[in-house]
């Protein structure tokens, strides 16, 4: 027995049990557990953001070569294929965009002489004769709409694939 009375086993206990809380409570190994937890979900959230700004980039990039391309459309004048123009003038407007998957839909008037097309052919040249007709009259609308389907993917991995559109309504000048 020790002077407070308890055996000398119970209080050999008692010291082997505090040794241990107090190694319990040392935090040496804390920071890398919680980095270790919390890391994986920062790094989603990061790529998520480029991912959701290379979308909103391309975005972007289509309402400004749509613009752009309806005000050429508007003042482009007598031209043999108006149409072929005005891709070439969406294509070159917006680089980082793939030319390919752009589709256009060109209305004049309400008339319309390009539905879902896209390439080579973006054209009107049988229907110039009518289109310029349209261009002729004051104060036509002329308005364009492109398409551009945007995949949201990370190293492969295939999320989703949306599709972006703009209109762009001009009068005819």
């Amino acid at each position: 027995m020790n002077r407070r009375g308890e055996s000398i086993v119970n209080s050999r206990m008692r010291g082997t049990a505090w040794k241990l809380l107090r190694r319990l409570r040392r935090s040496e190994g804390q920071a890398m557990v919680e980095f270790a937890l919390l890391s994986p979900l920062v790094l989603l959230l990061c790529v998520g953001m480029c991912v959701f700004g290379l979308g909103l980039k391309q975005y972007m990039d289509l309402c400004n070569a749509t613009a752009i391309g309806a005000q050429q459309l508007a003042t482009s004048g007598q031209l043999s294929d108006p149409c072929q123009y005005v891709y070439t003038t969406v294509t070159d407007a917006a680089p980082g965009l793939t030319a390919a998957n752009l589709t256009f839909t060109i209305t004049v008037n309400g008339t319309a002489y390009v539905t879902g097309a896209s390439g080579s052919s973006v054209t009107c040249s049988g229907e110039a004769s009518s289109f310029q007709q349209a261009q002729e009259s004051a104060n036509e609308n002329a308005t364009i709409t492109v398409t551009y389907p945007f995949t949201a993917s990370f190293i492969g991995f295939t999320k989703q694939t949306y599709t972006m559109s703009d209109t762009v309504e001009e009068v005819i000048e």
